[in-house]
């Protein structure tokens, strides 16, 4: 289990060194651990926010891997943020900014809400438009909509900006 923590601690290290935010899913974790049961690499995965955990000795380094090792433990992330994957930490974002609204607000788990949003970033529309289904199940809302002109605090989304009112059902 102290390997697994360092291995962790390493990987965290990684994506505060590459400035990537746990939030922003990534999709690989090597290490050169290999006697590790499946409940552990899921538990690695999952506290480092990667699709794959998986064992090498050796990885060939260049701009996708960067690498930490300490001794005889080595971890190479992988660091390059495709299309996919930007769209799923966008998510992640666009969730955890209306959850702390929510909060905010004051609103209970069991509130449900309707969402009106406004923004110019064209990757926010596309992302409320393709995962709608997920966001809605993610902050117990029953209806997303954009819509042309809000007076709320523009919010910071990624990349983008954003305007969001939550009205409780």
């Amino acid at each position: 289990m102290e390997l697994v923590r360092k291995m962790v601690e390493y990987g965290l290290a990684l994506r505060a060194e590459n400035k990537l935010k746990i939030r922003q899913p990534l999709a690989e974790l090597k290490m050169n651990a290999e006697h590790l049961s499946r409940e552990l690499l899921e538990v690695m995965a999952e506290e480092l926010n990667v699709k794959k955990v998986s064992f090498a000795e050796f990885v060939e380094e260049g701009e996708q891997w960067a690498r930490k090792e300490e001794g005889a433990v080595k971890v190479w992330l992988n660091i390059m943020v495709d299309e996919e994957l930007k769209k799923e930490g966008l998510v992640r974002e666009i969730v955890r900014t209306i959850n702390q609204m929510r909060k905010e607000q004051g609103l209970t788990i069991d509130d449900r809400i309707k969402i009106k949003y406004q923004t110019e970033d064209k990757d926010l529309v596309s992302i409320f438009a393709s995962y709608e289904k997920e966001i809605k199940n993610s902050v117990l809302a029953s209806e997303i909509n954009l819509v042309s002109d809000l007076s709320s605090e523009e919010l910071n989304v990624g990349d983008g900006k954003i305007r969001l009112i939550l009205e409780k059902v």
